[in-house]
């Protein structure tokens, strides 16, 4: 992407997210920024995530994946979460999780989480667009962590 546009695409806003994954009876998770409601009836998400990445094999294999709402409270989380790679690392060790229809990973006590069945994959660039037609969902009376690059990245 050009320097002039990627400074732009910067300026929008994006919420902070684990995607949960199980297969091959292990259970990974990936911090994400890229969800995004695609339709109210039947009610559907979509996440873009590499397509190289341990979830993108995951979620491909289970045909399903969760989406966690993370709070601030959960930013060394997220920073566990986001950084190396799922596949070599047990990345939801030590963290309160539930299962619900699909089987796949939900944290207790995030803003909010939806749980998802695979409905389409569709290749867009360098990623994968995973949409997935919510089957479960809750929420917490937590406010949602807002992305910021900064907080992240340095």
């Amino acid at each position: 992407m050009a320097h002039d546009t990627e400074k732009k695409v910067r300026k929008l806003s994006y919420g902070v997210y684990i995607i949960g994954a199980n297969a091959d009876g292990r259970l990974n998770g990936m911090t994400a920024a890229w969800v995004s409601q695609v339709s109210e009836s039947p009610p559907m998400v979509s996440v873009c995530i590499d397509a190289s990445h341990y979830t993108s094999e995951m979620i491909e294999k289970s045909k399903a994946f969760s989406v966690n709402v993370l709070s601030d409270k959960h930013f060394d989380l997220a920073m566990k979460c986001g950084f190396g790679s799922g596949r070599h690392t047990e990345r939801l060790k030590d963290v309160e999780l539930e299962f619900m229809v699909t089987g796949s990973p939900i944290i207790k006590g995030a803003a909010a989480y939806m749980d998802c069945q695979l409905r389409q994959v569709i290749d867009i660039g360098d990623g994968r667009l995973f949409i997935g037609e919510v089957v479960a969902s809750g929420e917490n009376d937590l406010p949602c962590m807002k992305f910021d690059s900064k907080r992240f990245f340095g």
